[in-house]
């Protein structure tokens, strides 16, 4: 998904993170062959806590880091199209196309 928004004309950037929770260090598996940036959370960001994430959630924030959607990937497949489309839609709505 991510390349797919790279290739869109969009007012504000979208940047796709993973973040590990605190007290699970970054496993090279999450990141092996992948492009997609691995954040460790840690006690003075505790997003997780303050986002009230869960086990594969998909936050997403708007340009001032507020959570505006949260899809859990367990529920959500984004294998399939209708869930793909509705998750690439919640991030194209906030960041605007030109």
């Amino acid at each position: 998904m991510q390349n797919e928004l790279d290739t869109l004309e969009v007012i504000i950037p979208v940047q796709i993170y993973g973040i590990n929770a605190i007290g699970y260090p970054t496993k090279e598996f999450f990141t092996e062959g992948r492009s997609l940036p691995w954040l460790q959370d840690d006690r003075d960001a505790q997003a997780w806590e303050t986002w009230d994430i869960g086990y594969r959630d998909l936050v997403i924030l708007d340009a001032d880091n507020t959570p505006v959607h949260k899809f859990n990937l367990t529920e959500v497949n984004l294998t399939t199209a209708d869930a793909y489309d509705s998750v690439l839609q919640s991030f194209l709505d906030l960041s605007g196309t030109d």
